[in-house]
């Protein structure tokens, strides 16, 4: 599998190219070289490590059963206070249910909660466009 590493080595900070990358999810491109080589599919589970399948239990294992994708449920639906139980109750679910319904759901949700992000291009110009307007409104 490819993945672009967007941080530096020896002190874990994230490199201006990499800050730059993130903000715009360009480091996510690599994956969509994997979905086409067939290792990964849009939607799915994310990836894990091999560290992290070791400390998997027996029920926590058939959550790689599924092919890995760049987005999946916990990407469409888990908030960051979700613990990591949770997020395997919805990749689990995920499996067990899966349709090409739930993919397409799945697919709309996660761009949703992109651009409702804080992060994302189109809230940064809304932001600014606001700051402006008040400044205008102060200025009358």
């Amino acid at each position: 599998m490819y993945k672009l590493r967007t941080r530096q080595l020896r002190d874990g900070g994230v490199t201006r190219l990499g800050r730059f990358l993130r903000r715009y999810s360009l480091d996510e491109l690599p994956q969509y070289f994997n979905v086409l080589t067939g290792d990964m599919s849009i939607v799915g589970p994310r990836p894990c490590t091999p560290s992290e399948y070791a400390r998997y239990s027996k029920e926590q294992r058939r959550r790689v059963e599924a092919v890995p994708g760049i987005t999946g449920p916990c990407q469409a639906h888990a908030h960051s206070d979700s613990s990591v139980e949770a997020y395997f109750r919805l990749d689990l679910d995920y499996i067990e249910n899966w349709s090409l319904w739930l993919d397409m759901r799945i697919l709309c949700r996660t761009v949703l909660v992109s651009l409702g992000s804080e992060h994302t291009l189109i809230n940064r110009m809304l932001r600014r466009a606001q700051r402006r307007f008040s400044r205008a409104q102060r200025r009358m």
